[in-house]
Order: structure tokens, then C-alpha cells, then sequence
């Protein structure tokens, strides 16, 4: 909840929070010396914290080892290969983030510290709250989270029903390092790699104790409120044989309301736009001739000579008698917003251990198991309850004793005519009823076990692997209240004969809450309750060398592997949804699963080495077979190049094939109704803005022109999705190129360059309600006006947008990195500076009459409606300052400028250019537009460690001037798309850290 507290006291509660670990720092203080080991002891002893400090440079040149101290030539292996090698420098660009660097962010969530990566897209975190079920996941250059693939310690995670990863189960309390690997890799490590490869590197061999204590709130004006706190413990203990590590963590996230927040407390910023479905209900109809209403034209005047009723009830009438209806206006739209959470309320415990044991010189048992629990509240607004338009139902009939017109509302009848009674929608929302409070309880288990070896033959050195990886998730979905018995509201609201009190039936009153009673609600109203299952279970072998074979140019390295995974789902919806009379929509159940087998081989090698304008040279080879269960084989295919012609300068390439299998949602998931919110082109206000050829098809589609309004703003109540067995697996083409170069005459510096192209193929994919509607009505395609039905008055029933194998996605540009370190008598500075240029981003879908695809040029848009934003630049410039004990940060994030589909918005000024004159990314239809600005944020922190204490202090803010997000009409419920923007306000945060 919020509150309006000053500075002082919010320290107050970060001095009371982090209370029992300076006691522990003053207790490691006092112990003798010999019982204070310090901590931690890196992944892989001295060579691995070598490799991680050498890769923080993102993109590390051939000097960046040497900028990072002295290390030895000891084989490792690096992110993008299985080969134990010497050189940190690969032929495609990778991105790391220390331990250090992750906790500067701020951020105690691994998801939303990936997130702010310039390479990284619009995905999922724990600011969306509707839909947004307490994930955070992860998407590499706007090619969804199901197209990335997260392994932690090289080994696979497991992923939800949907192929994405909830990297917030990942406590960051472990984490020594972050690998990001902006390529593609399935020839390395299979399907889901297409967009790139994220691993997560835990601290392998921790030596002491160690504890947390963080908090960090929202502040906005003079409001605090959303406090973060997370709290964990580590206990290490190894020696000469193994290492056994112990953590514990407990994160909760408060909620901060819409409300809190101007921008996000009605459902489009700057207009009076909101919801029809109000609690005095909305009630559209064609009276017919017998009524009183038929020739009162106050109430019901003529649209096209047909008398029409729109109407309202009057706030505190019970909506009994005609004299407690109005007609209806903008004024009486409803605000569902303020309902809403900005923030939903969450909570986790994170239990982990990891160890290993050398069971001889040359075998090491190693082993992972960790457990999450996490609980996750999102609070919606009261249901819409709408009769007709494709709705709960279709008729209100006259002998229902709470209706006050006398004849049947009924909208299955034929197209209406003069005296003809018509329903065409009546709708309303109960706030007696209750919100939709929807809590998701989850649990994940994972385990990783196996045997690390090496033998000598031939005087060379091989290492081996054995894994096995077994991960379960397993989720409860509960809503106690404010979903109904859709059997039972028809019951009610029809015939008073079919409603007998003897069976339990309450008539029910749908005009006005007034007239609502708790006996009615607990008639119709329903709790809903359902469950999710995911499990993995991989099996893998490798057999590698660094120095397999001599060759002129240098060793040759090998891996050889073999692979087999199975995956299996399954969803049980509540028992109201399968019988497809709930207010949530009916539901199928989901279940299925599959099963790879692969096998694997890379060779990297030499080609040449000192020689004039060739200090090294060499090549990466890779391919991978794989047979699946689901739809048979793919074998894809990977090379690099890598070219140092001297030692400051390396020039680096790759090419490669991938491959996405379709996941068990897109495969299984049973058919269900949602309710995407959708602007519908055929709209009467929305026509006044469109093209002659989109009103010609609205008419073409039966849609009464000028007299049809969507009845819900935005919002499409029976969309139908689910899952195809028959889709067939996505296909890739990755192409880089690139340069690193770190000038001798300018000592610390380097400058990284990198060229991407990504095209994706058999793209398995919904269309899109909105692209649907869009498609045949502004595009004209025939194809997609097959998917679409409406009512005789142009309302939307059905909306039919299961998965299929839908076109392909094309995207490219430049990462660009800079890095100096510099040394001085006031302290070492470091700047750094990343940002990623996306010159082309085109989604292409078939014609359905054989022409040419219809493209989607979305770089540079933002699509709110689907919260998700392609913007041309994504920048971060830091300089962090180091002197004895203190250290200090200042961040810059840059985001680029957008512009967004504005239509529907005109009349309210709000448009930065409403007039049509700007090509909507179809490439098809003049629209009007709004401009999102550029947003800068500006992030600092300061550090001092307490060497006496064993304790370092930190305080620091994220968007520490309070920019606000740039608001956006196609973004719902909040007016700016929170997978891209900070909430507004800024972001204030401590954390204490003791080591011992």
C-alpha cells in the first residue's frame, strides 16, 4: 500500500531491514582471524574467475585478457562452444555480466537485470500485471522468449508450457557471472537457441559464510510504496577433495495500484475513454413497436429512421422501472483502471546447493538441486457480463420479474427492421460480485547430476561429461471470486418458469447494481481453480579436447555428444471452463509431450599463426542431428572465423542454421476463449478515419456502416486460441560479422563491432486478433475474413486464431561497444558503452491469393496492444569509479524514439500527427499516429566496504531524475508498455552485504 513517508523514515526501514546482517558483520569482526576464510573462491577456481573478469568486457578483444591481469594458458570453455580452450575471444559476439556489474543494476531479479541488455526485447516481467503471472522472461532482439534458450552452468533449464524460461526462479544470491551469447546456436546446443543463449554461472566453490539484506520502494512525488526486500544466506565449505555450498533466499515484491500513478489510473491517458460494461450496466436495443419506448426519442431516437435504445441506469436506482434509465454517454464509460495493480503483489524461497567431490584424480562427482517457491496475486477488475454480442448469453426474458421493459431481449433474431425487437448488447460490471483476484502458487524442482573426467592418450588430454538433468514445475491457479456459472446466469436472467426456487435458482436482476442481492450472487457466482504440469528430463555425454591433433596453424580441438531430452505438459482447466460455462471463457484441457535424441560434433580449427598480417587464424565447425518424436529430423549446421592479424585487431564471422521444435502450448494446448484487446476496424468513430476501400469491406462484411460500435473499447470477448499438432518446427539462418580492436597507443581501450542478420522461417505463431481484423478489413484478404463472424448488427461472435506455421520474421543490424579503463591518482575509472541498432525488423505473413506476403515493418513502432515495442536504439553508458574502499556508478539507459497507431484517438487531440498520413507498418492504409519520445534514465550508486567488519554498504537509485514513461494509446490499462519503460518515479534502494 502506499504512503507518504520522508526520506529519513524510508531509511529507517532499510536500517531495521538490514539490522541482523550488520550484527553479522560486526560479529565477523570480531573473530579471530584463522576463523574468517574469505568467500568466494570463483566457478572454477582461479582460471574460470579469469575467464569471467576477461568477458565483462562484453565482446572482449585480444588485449582484454591482459587488461584483467595475468592469467594462465589453462583450457576452459566459454559460452558458444564445448571446447576446452586458451583463447577468451570467439567468433561471435558475447556479453557478460559479473557478479559485480549484476549487483550494480540495482535489480535483485535475474530476468529483469538480462532485460535491460540493449540487445534484449519486450518480454514479460513484473510489471505486467495483467497476464503477466509473476514471470520474468527473456527476449534477445525482439524474437520472443520462446525463441531464447537458458542454460545454467551449460546445462538446459527447465521452460514453461509456452518454451520460456522464468529466470526469476534463478536466485541471484548464486550467481558469479551472466554469459549472453547474441547468436544463434543450435548446431551447439539444439532447439530453442535461434535468437541466442543465455548461461547463468553459479559460485562453484564457496568457502565461508555470507548474508544479504536488501530493500528498495518506488517513491513518486511525496508517495513511497512497492517495497522490494530479498534476503539470503550462503554457507560454503570445501577443501582439497570438494566443495559443498548452501543458499537460501526470500524475496517479496508489495503492490503498487494503478492509481498510484496518474499515467496509469484510467485506461487511456488524456481521454475519457473506459469501459461500456460499468456498474450501472450499458443496455443497446431495438424496442420493438408495442413498447413505450418505441416512440420515445428522448431514450430511443432513430438511427436510420430505427428507433434505438442505448441506455444507462441512473446511479443509485435500483434499474426497476424505465424512469431509472438515461441514455448512455462517454460520460457514463467506466474506469476499470484504477482497479488494476501497476504492480502485482509477489513473493519467493529459494532453496540451493551445489557441490562437488573428486571421487579420484581423474573423475569429479558434481551436483545441483535447488527448489522455488513463488506466489503471485493479480487483481482484475470485475468481469464484464455481456448478454448478446457474442456474450454469456443471449436473451433477458420479459417474464424475468427484474426486467423493466416487458418484451424478451433476445439477439437471436434476424437483421433488424421497424417494430422488430433486437438485443444488440447488454453488459455490467458487479462490484459486488468481487474482483478477479487470480493467484498463481508454483513450485520448481531441479536437479543436475553427473561425472566430470579426463584420461591421457597419446599423450594427450580428453575430458568427458556424463549429465542428467531432471526439472519440474508444477503451478496452481486459483480465483476465489468474480468469475459465474454461465449456465446458471441464463437460467436466472431467462424464463420464470425455468427458474424455480425449489432447485435452488434465483432470478437475477442484470439492470443496475441496485438491484443485485447476495442471495443472487451466490446463485450464479463461481471460484475457479486450475493446474499446470512441466517436466525435463536430459541425458547428455560429451567427450572434448583442446589438443586433439597438432596442425600448423596450432591444436586442433574436438567435442563429440550425444543428447536426449524428453518434455511433457499438461493443463486442467477448472471444471466450469471445460464444460465451456464459466465467465472465463470455456477451455479444453492442454496434455502432450515429446522426445529428441541428437548427436553433435564441433571441431575448431587452426588454419594459420605468425605470420605477416597473420598472428592467428582459424575456423569453427559444428553440426547437429536430431531426431524427434513430434515430427522427425533436422540437422543444422555452424561455421566461425576468426582472423587476428596482429594484437590489437581481431576480425571475426559466423554463419549458421537453426531450428525451433514446436513447444508442448503450441502443440497441445486445448482451444479456449480470450479477450485481447482489440481495436476493430469496422468501427463507426474509427471508419471516419480510415481509407473508402476499409469501409467498402466492412459493408462487404454485413457490418451496418455508420451505425456499428464496438461495444467494449478495445476489447474482444471471444477470441479463440489453442494449440496444433500439425505446426511444423521453425528454421533459422544466422548471420555476423565483426571486428574488436584495442589500439596499443591507447592502453584500456577497446572497440567492439558487430553486424547481425536473423531471419526465422515456418514462423509458429497465432496472427493476431488485431492482425486479423486488420488484415481483411484495411488489407482486404480474404483469407483472414474467413476466420471472422459477426451478428446481423456487425458485433464480432468468433474470432478463430489457433497456431500455425505463419510466415517468417527478418531482422538486422549493429552492436556497437566501447570500453576504456583508466587509472589515475584519484581512483580507476571504467566507461563502458553498448548500444544495438535494429535498421530492420519485418514480420512477412502469405497472401492468401498467391501475391506477394503481406509485410509488417515494425522497427521503430510500438505495438502496445501486445506490449511489445521495436524501437531502432537501444543505448547504456556507464562509468564506474574505484579509490581504496569506495566505489561508485553512474548509469545512462537510452531508448529510442517510437511511433505508434493512433486511431481511434484523434478526437481527443492526443495525437502527436492525427491526420492519415503515415503508412501503418502493414505497408497497407493511411493511419494516424502518435510519437513516443526518446526516454532516458539515469541510474547511480555508491559502495563502501568495511574491510574491519567484513561488510560492504551500498545505496543507490534507478531513474534517479523520475522520468516517466512516454504514454501510449495502444498499450491498455496502464497508457505506457511496461516490458520497455520504468514505472514512474524513481527507484531507491540499500543492501548490506557481510562475508566471512
Amino acid at each position: 500500500m502506499a504512503s507518504s513517508q520522508r526520506p529519513c523514515k524510508w531509511l529507517e526501514r532499510i536500517i531495521g531491514g538490514a539490522l541482523a546482517v550488520v550484527v553479522s558483520c560486526m560479529c565477523a569482526g570480531v573473530l579471530p582471524a584463522a576463523a574468517q576464510q574469505q568467500g568466494d573462491q570463483g566457478g572454477q577456481g582461479p582460471t574460470a574467475n579469469a575467464a569471467a573478469g576477461a568477458a565483462v568486457a562484453a565482446d572482449a578483444g585480444p588485449a582484454a585478457a591482459a587488461d584483467a591481469g595475468p592469467t594462465a594458458l589453462t583450457q576452459v570453455t566459454i559460452i558458444g562452444t564445448r571446447i576446452p580452450r586458451t583463447s577468451l575471444e570467439t567468433a561471435r559476439p558475447v556479453v557478460a555480466l559479473s557478479a559485480k556489474q549484476i549487483q550494480a543494476t540495482g535489480l535483485v531479479n535475474v530476468g529483469e537485470i538480462l532485460q535491460h541488455i540493449t540487445s534484449a526485447g519486450s518480454a514479460v516481467n513484473s510489471k505486467v500485471d495483467v497476464g503477466g503471472n509473476g514471470e520474468t522472461n527473456l527476449d534477445l532482439r525482439n524474437l520472443k522468449s520462446n525463441r531464447v534458450l537458458v542454460l545454467v552452468n551449460g546445462k538446459r533449464w527447465i521452460t514453461g508450457l509456452s518454451g520460456a524460461v522464468d529466470l526469476d526462479q534463478i536466485p541471484t544470491s548464486v550467481i558469479e557471472s551472466i554469459q549472453v551469447l547474441k547468436d544463434g546456436a543450435s548446431s551447439i546446443y539444439g532447439s530453442d537457441a535461434i535468437a541466442g543463449v543465455v548461461n547463468i554461472i553459479t559460485r562453484k566453490t564457496f568457502v565461508g559464510a555470507e548474508a544479504n539484506a536488501y530493500i528498495g520502494e518506488s517513491n513518486y512525488g511525496n508517495t513511497w510504496d512497492g517495497p522490494t526486500k530479498q534476503y539470503s544466506a550462503m554457507l560454503g565449505y570445501g577443501n582439497d577433495k570438494g566443495n559443498i555450498t548452501f543458499d537460501a533466499q526470500y524475496q517479496q515484491n508489495d503492490a503498487i495500484p494503478d492509481c498510484s500513478r496518474p499515467i496509469s489510473c484510467v485506461p487511456y491517458y488524456g481521454t475519457p475513454q473506459g469501459s461500456s460494461f460499468s456498474p450501472n450496466g450499458r443496455y443497446e436495443f431495438y424496442p420493438p413497436a408495442g413498447s413505450s419506448l418505441y416512440g420515445d426519442a428522448t431514450l430511443c431516437p432513430p438511427k436510420k429512421g430505427i428507433p434505438y435504445c442505448d441506455l444507462t441506469t441512473i446511479p443509485g436506482t435500483p434499474g426497476n422501472s424505465i424512469a431509472d434509465f438515461k441514455p448512455f454517454t462517454p460520460a457514463d464509460q467506466f474506469n476499470y483502471a484504477k482497479l488494476y495493480d501497476l504492480v502485482a503483489p509477489n513473493q519467493s524461497t529459494d532453496l540451493y546447493v551445489q557441490g562437488t567431490y573428486d571421487l579420484s584424480s581423474h573423475v569429479t562427482f558434481h551436483t545441483t538441486a535447488m527448489f522455488n517457491h513463488h506466489v503471485n496475486v493479480e487483481s482484475y477488475s470485475p468481469v464484464n457480463l455481456d448478454i448478446g454480442g457474442g456474450g454469456i448469453g443471449s436473451l433477458i426474458s420479459a417474464s424475468n420479474p427484474y426486467n423493466p421493459f416487458g418484451f424478451d431481449l433476445n439477439s437471436n433474431v434476424s437483421a433488424p427492421s421497424p417494430g422488430v425487437a433486437q438485443l444488440v448488447l447488454a453488459g455490467i460490471r458487479i462490484l459486488a460480485g468481487g474482483y478477479r483476484n487470480f493467484t498463481a502458487t508454483k513450485n520448481t524442482y531441479y536437479y543436475n547430476g553427473g561425472l566430470d573426467g579426463n584420461f591421457d592418450l597419446f599423450s594427450r588430454k580428453f575430458l568427458w561429461s556424463l549429465d542428467y538433468t531432471y526439472g519440474e514445475e508444477l503451478e496452481w491457479d486459483l480465483t476465489p471470486a468474480g468469475e459465474y456459472n454461465v449456465e446458471r446466469l441464463n437460467q436466472a436472467l431467462g424464463p420464470a418458469s425455468g427458474c424455480q426456487t425449489s432447485d435452488g435458482c434465483v432470478p437475477m436482476s442484470f439492470f443496475g447494481s441496485g438491484g443485485i442481492t447476495p442471495a443472487m450472487l451466490s446463485y450464479v457466482g463461481a471460484q475457479e481453480q486450475s493446474s499446470t504440469t512441466d517436466t525435463l528430463k536430459d541425458y547428455e555425454f560429451n567427450l572434448s579436447s583442446g589438443d586433439v591433433l597438432d596442425l600448423p596453424g596450432g591444436p586442433l580441438g574436438f567435442n563429440i555428444g550425444f543428447e536426449y531430452r524428453q518434455l511433457a505438459g499438461s493443463n486442467h482447466p477448472d471444471s466450469l471452463q471445460q464444460a465451456g460455462i464459466s465467465t472465463d471463457g470455456a477451455q479444453a484441457p492442454t496434455a502432450g509431450g515429446y522426445s529428441v535424441k541428437s548427436e553433435y560434433a564441433e571441431l575448431a580449427v587452426p588454419l594459420l599463426q605468425k605470420l605477416p598480417l597473420v598472428k592467428e587464424m582459424d575456423v569453427d565447425l559444428a553440426a547437429r542431428s536430431s531426431q524427434f518424436s513430434s515430427f522427425g529430423s533436422n540437422t543444422t549446421k555452424q561455421v566461425g572465423f576468426r582472423w587476428q592479424p596482429d594484437g590489437q585487431t581481431l576480425i571475426r564471422a559466423s554463419w549458421g542454421t537453426g531450428f525451433r521444435a514446436p513447444n508442448i502450448q503450441e502443440l497441445f494446448q486445448g482451444q479456449t476463449q480470450s479477450a485481447p484487446f482489440v481495436l476493430d476496424p469496422c468501427n463507426a468513430a474509427q471508419l471516419t478515419t480510415e481509407s473508402a476501400q476499409t469501409s467498402a469491406n466492412c459493408a462487404k462484411a454485413g457490418v451496418p456502416v455508420g451505425i456499428y460500435t464496438q461495444p467494449v473499447s478495445g476489447e474482444f470477448d471471444d477470441v479463440t486460441v489453442g494449440g496444433n499438432p500439425h505446426v511444423k518446427p521453425e528454421k533459422s539462418t544466422t548471420k555476423s560479422v565483426g571486428f574488436v580492436f584495442n589500439p596499443n597507443a591507447l592502453p584500456g581501450f577497446d572497440v567492439n563491432v558487430d553486424y547481425f542478420e536473423i531471419q526465422v522461417d515456418n514462423l509458429i505463431d497465432n496472427f493476431g486478433a488485431q492482425n486479423i481484423l486488420d488484415a481483411c478489413y484495411i488489407g482486404g484478404v480474404d483469407q483472414f475474413c474467413n476466420l471472422v463472424q459477426r451478428n446481423a448488427v456487425g458485433v464480432v461472435t468468433v474470432l478463430d486464431d489457433i497456431e500455425t506455421n505463419v510466415g517468417n520474421i527478418q531482422t538486422e543490424g549493429f552492436d556497437i561497444g566501447l570500453d576504456y579503463r583508466l587509472h589515475t591518482r584519484i581512483g580507476e575509472f571504467t566507461a563502458q558503452f553498448q548500444t544495438t541498432f535494429t535498421t530492420e525488423y519485418n514480420e512477412s505473413i502469405p497472401s492468401a491469393t498467391g501475391g506477394p506476403p503481406q509485410v509488417y515493418h515494425l522497427a521503430g513502432w510500438e505495438d502496445g496492444t501486445t506490449y511489445s515495442s521495436y524501437p531502432k536504439n537501444k543505448s547504456i553508458l556507464s562509468v564506474d569509479w574505484t579509490r581504496n574502499n569506495w566505489s561508485a556508478l553512474w548509469r545512462v539507459r537510452y531508448i529510442g524514439s517510437m511511433i505508434e497507431n493512433c486511431t481511434g484517438f484523434t478526437q481527443y487531440g492526443v495525437c502527436s500527427d492525427p491526420n492519415s498520413d503515415h503508412v501503418l507498418y502493414t505497408g497497407v492504409g493511411l493511419v494516424p499516429t502518435n510519437r513516443l519520445g526518446s526516454t532516458v534514465y539515469n541510474d547511480a550508486s555508491v559502495s563502501l566496504a568495511v574491510p574491519a567488519i567484513d561488510c560492504r554498504f551500498t545505496l543507490g537509485a534507478n531513474n534517479l531524475l523520475g522520468r516517466n514513461p512516454p504514454v501510449s494509446y495502444s498499450a491498455h490499462n496502464l497508457s505506457f508498455d511496461p516490458t520497455t519503460y520504468d514505472i514512474p518515479g524513481r527507484y531507491v534502494y540499500a543492501r548490506v552485504t557481510a562475508q566471512w
